[in-house]
């Protein structure tokens, strides 16, 4: 038999309880101010998919709900919730938004992108029986080639089915 000292023991024993516990954290204080704001991002208005997720963690710890509660209710991972817990914790609302990334900042702002997207789930213009990708190009003024990558990408994040977009 090998001689283990108690105290390591203890200790994972105490790390893998600690894993299968529903997380006990204190939930968040928010100011009136904080919640106005959280619902703010929160809403469908918000054009930034990511940070409305984000901002739904948070109100539904500061609501009470445990990481794995959340994780299911938010339809995401719980390592995702645990990630924004934390960088709410440390850092605020601030933190909830993206960090600068190396590369060439973005060409296309938010505001174009929700406009794209809301014309893509409106009714198509008159005489048309749907919206192309050309029409979409030239009712907004990018490229057909943005337009499907644009279209693409809010179809893969959204996790629900879209509008099918056909060349023409």
């Amino acid at each position: 038999m090998i001689d283990v000292p108690l105290s390591v023991t203890a200790r994972s024993k105490l790390r893998l309880r600690r894993r299968h516990k529903p997380s006990t954290g204190r939930a968040p204080l928010l100011t009136p101010s904080q919640r106005v704001e959280l619902n703010h991002l929160a809403s469908l208005d918000s054009p930034d998919e990511a940070l409305q997720l984000r901002a739904r963690i948070v109100l539904s710890w500061a609501a009470g709900a445990t990481g794995d509660e959340s994780a299911t209710l938010l339809e995401t991972s719980r390592r995702t919730v645990s990630k924004w817990r934390s960088r709410f914790r440390e850092g605020g609302i601030d933190a909830l938004f993206d960090r600068p990334r190396p590369g060439a900042p973005r060409s296309i702002d938010e505001q174009k992108i929700a406009e794209l997207l809301r014309l893509q789930n409106s009714p198509p213009p008159e005489g048309k029986t749907r919206w192309t990708t050309r029409l979409l190009a030239q009712h907004t003024g990018l490229s057909q080639s943005t337009v499907v990558r644009i279209a693409r990408t809010s179809a893969r994040r959204s996790r629900k089915p879209r509008v099918q977009l056909r060349a023409g």
